[in-house]
Formats: C-alpha cells, sequence, structure tokens
C-alpha cells in the first residue's frame, strides 16, 4: 500500500540503525529544496509544502536517516525533482495526483553486490517511471552522471506473472538526477518504459515481472562503467485507470506541411500521456502527420503537443486510400484534468469528460468462427469497447485471406439493431490481427446486450 506523506505522524522509522544518506537528503538539505521551490514558483505550497517542512523540522529533531525519510514521502515528493528537470517544480495538485496513481512500497533487489531500490513508481496504461536508487558495492566509485538521459538497461525483459508471457514494453530510458556527493557508490535515476498503444497496459490489474539485464553508466566526459547482474521486481497493484476519452467525431484539420486534412480519430487522456489515432489521405508513399492538439487550461494558457511516438498502419480500404497514425505523447509533467478547461484540435473544440473511460470486456473463451466467404478460421481472443472505440485480437490460419475490410464483429444492442466493425486502425501480420476501431456515433452502453463474432455469440462479462 503506497505511503503517503500524511503517514507522518503515525509512525517513525527506527532510525538506531545508520543507513548511507543518499544525495541531497540530509534534513538541512529538505528543509533547503523545499524553500527554494517556494521561492521559484512564488505562490504558497499551501497543505503539501506545510507538511514537507514538518517533515523536515521533525526529521531534524530526531535524527533519522536521509533514507527513512524516503519512507515518509509519497510518489508526489519523490518524482518532483525528475519533472522537475523536463519542466518546472510540481504544484499540489500534481503531486496529489502522483500520490494517488503511485506506489512506494516495491522491495529493494540485489545481485553481484549492486543493489537497485525502487523509492517509487507511478504508471498509466503505457507508461512506467520508476525512481531508483543505484548502490555498488563499498569502494566503488560510480561515475558522475550529471543529469544525462540514456539507455541504462543492457537488456529489458516483461512477463506476465501468471502466464509467463512475454510483454511489449516499448522504448527505455533513464534520467539521472542531481547527485550532491559525487565520487562515492550510489546514484539516483528515473527509468522509463514508454510504450504504445498496442504495447503492455500496466494498469490492467495483471501482475507483472520487469527484469533488468546489466547496467550501462557512459558519462558524457568518459570513464564508461558496466554492472553486471540480473534485477526482477514484482508489478502490481497500480491505480485503476484515470484516463478519460475525449469525443473527437467530427473533429479535424487542415495540416500545411503535408497539404491534406487529418481527422482526428481516437483521443485518451491520462495523467501522464495521451494517446490517439489520427487519418489522413495517402496519395502515393506514408508520411508522418504531426498531432497538435492544444490544450486549453482555465487560467487561459494553453500548451501545444505533437506526435510523441507511434506507428502507421493502412486503412481496411488497403494502401493508396486513407492511413492511420497511432501514437502515444509523454507529458513533461503530469497533468491534472481538472485544471483543463477544453481541448483545441484545429478549429474543433472538444470537451474534457467528467469521468473516467467505462470499458465493456467480453467473455471471448470459445469463440471460434469459421468464415465461409474467406475459407479461413478465426479465434477471437481479446475484445472490449468504450462508447467511442473497440478494441480486438484475433487468430486466423489462413493469413493470405485476413481482410481489415470485415472482423466479422457485430455489437448487439437490445432492440437487435447490429453496429458492424470493421478493422479500423489495424494491422494484420503472420497469423493474427488485432487495432482499435473507432465508431461513427457514441454508442450507448447500456443498451448493448452481446457481441456476434461471425454467428458465434459473445456474452459481456
Amino acid at each position: 500500500m503506497p505511503v503517503r506523506m500524511t503517514d507522518l505522524l503515525d509512525g517513525w522509522e527506527d532510525g538506531s540503525v545508520e543507513l548511507p544518506p543518499p544525495a541531497g537528503m540530509s534534513p538541512e538539505r529538505i528543509k533547503e529544496r523545499t524553500m527554494e521551490q517556494i521561492r521559484q514558483t512564488k505562490r504558497p505550497r499551501r497543505r503539501m509544502g506545510v507538511r514537507l517542512l514538518a517533515c523536515a523540522a521533525l526529521a531534524a529533531v530526531f535524527t533519522v536517516s536521509a533514507m527513512a525519510a524516503y519512507h515518509l514521502w509519497g510518489p508526489g515528493e519523490l518524482f518532483d525533482p525528475f519533472f522537475t528537470l523536463e519542466s518546472a517544480p510540481l504544484d499540489d495538485g500534481q503531486k496529489e495526483l502522483l500520490d494517488q496513481i503511485g506506489a512506494t512500497d516495491l522491495p529493494p533487489v540485489t545481485s553481484n553486490g549492486v543493489t537497485l531500490t525502487p523509492l517509487a513508481a507511478v504508471a498509466d496504461e503505457h507508461t512506467l517511471y520508476l525512481r531508483l536508487r543505484l548502490e555498488a558495492p563499498e569502494g566503488t566509485v560510480l561515475p558522475d552522471m550529471g543529469e544525462q538521459e540514456d539507455h541504462i538497461a543492457h537488456d529489458v525483459e516483461l512477463v506476465d506473472a501468471d502466464t509467463g508471457e512475454r510483454l511489449n514494453w516499448g522504448m527505455q530510458k533513464a534520467r539521472f538526477l542531481p547527485d550532491d556527493t559525487p565520487g562515492d557508490n550510489s546514484l539516483e535515476l528515473v527509468f522509463m518504459l514508454l510504450g504504445s498503444p498496442r504495447g503492455v497496459n500496466w494498469i490492467d490489474g495483471t501482475s507483472k515481472i520487469l527484469t533488468i539485464y546489466d547496467l550501462g553508466l557512459y558519462p558524457d566526459d568518459g570513464g564508461d562503467m558496466r554492472l553486471e547482474g540480473e534485477w526482477s521486481f514484482s508489478l502490481d497493484g497500480f491505480y485503476p485507470s484515470k484516463a478519460v476519452e475525449v469525443n473527437p467525431i467530427g473533429a479535424t484539420r487542415w495540416d500545411e506541411r503535408t497539404e491534406r486534412m487529418v481527422t482526428l480519430e481516437g483521443l485518451t487522456l491520462s495523467p501522464l500521456a495521451a494517446s490517439y489515432t489520427i487519418s489522413y489521405p495517402v496519395e502515393e508513399s506514408w508520411e508522418f502527420v504531426d498531432l497538435q492538439l492544444e490544450l486549453v487550461y482555465k487560467d487561459g494558457s494553453s500548451v501545444t503537443i505533437d506526435g510523441g511516438s507511434g506507428k502507421g498502419s493502412h486503412s481496411p480500404d488497403g494502401q493508396g486510400g486513407t492511413d492511420y497514425f497511432t501514437g502515444v505523447r509523454n507529458f513533461d509533467a503530469p497533468l491534472d484534468l481538472r485544471e483543463l478547461d477544453h481541448l483545441q484540435y484545429g478549429g474543433c473544440r472538444l470537451e474534457i469528460p467528467g469521468e473516467p473511460r467505462a470499458v465493456v470486456e467480453a467473455d471471448t473463451a470459445g469463440a471460434v468462427w469459421y468464415d465461409e466467404t474467406h475459407q479461413n478460421t478465426l479465434v477471437l481472443e481479446k475484445l472490449s469497447f468504450s462508447s467511442l472505440s473497440l478494441i480486438y485480437r484475433m487468430h486466423y490460419d489462413t493469413p493470405e485471406s485476413a481482410t481489415l475490410a470485415d472482423t466479422g464483429i457485430r455489437l448487439v444492442l437490445a432492440d437487435g439493431t447490429e453496429i458492424p466493425v470493421d478493422g479500423g486502425s489495424g494491422t494484420a501480420g503472420g497469423t493474427f490481427m488485432e487495432g482499435t476501431t473507432y465508431f461513427d456515433a457514441p454508442v450507448p452502453l447500456e443498451r448493448v446486450d452481446h457481441v456476434l463474432f461471425g454467428d458465434i455469440r459473445v456474452e459481456l462479462e
């Protein structure tokens, strides 16, 4: 269970055992850093700031070790230095948000004398941030990494803890945090796994095991170091999704660079990232088209976000028609949706939903359909949908006859109305097909009775 700053008065760590103080975490440094943030933001820290000052004062009085002070903080305070490097110190609302979606109860792991301690973790559907403390054996001098951003793991593996299935974790990055005591055997960093809409979902309720193999430290001024080892962490229990799905129906903009009309097909906002799908006509070769989504805040300020990373695909019409680009744009600072007034996409104003996205899961066990038209046997592995979009994954035995134009999936309403589902932004490769399709109009979830997969009835969970 995450430990939050409000737990401060509930109890104290035993300070009788001296632990090596991490960089910048003495009681004096805690208070100094807090006051500096207050001066920089030029506004009172209010409730959280007062508690942090109390933490500093009490830590000084009781001589709590610097490592023990970590356990008094929530993810909001522990990730503040990271986001400060990217943008600005977090405000109280952002820290409170990270406290709600993060965890601080992950145990340390030691391999070949090198210990990695996850001080805090935050995650959304497609993004994982781990604040790690790296401690080499006593007497080892680690290089000064400054505030570099680089790869650190020689290899990364992510598996489903129950099934052993290897999961697509996306791209790894590490951002080193300022080290006030260079030349010793410890340093701190934020390890990031930045995924895609078709990759792992960190908050789907399944337990996952993350394994990091060997660490490489490559400082800008030379003196590379490799630390061999294998560190495995069990990751589960992250918060339920706080993402909202924006209704983009009718949202288009003219892209000056590529001289084409771009349609926003789907958009989901979470505290850490925006995931989206856009479509546009392609005559000859595929071109990347930027997102250009404007976030408009209640105070009148705004920021425009670009496309981040993602993947293109052809529409169900095939090559030469409309193409899709599906991507994830990670934010430089946590997004508090309560501070947003609306979104602007070209000349289209998009409203912010007041509730998190509601998703219906289908029970696909035994959903096997023989498609006589295309002479293909299809197995529906996964199907879930919201009022605006549907996600699917299926296997088939004849790749050459697979088609995105007709998935065989239809939503059946209580009055018998059927809503057909094409392949949308999906891709077909090897023996499977997966993707997301977007509805032309919002689907009333309370009226969906069941799903048809060809002539197979699929019940809802």
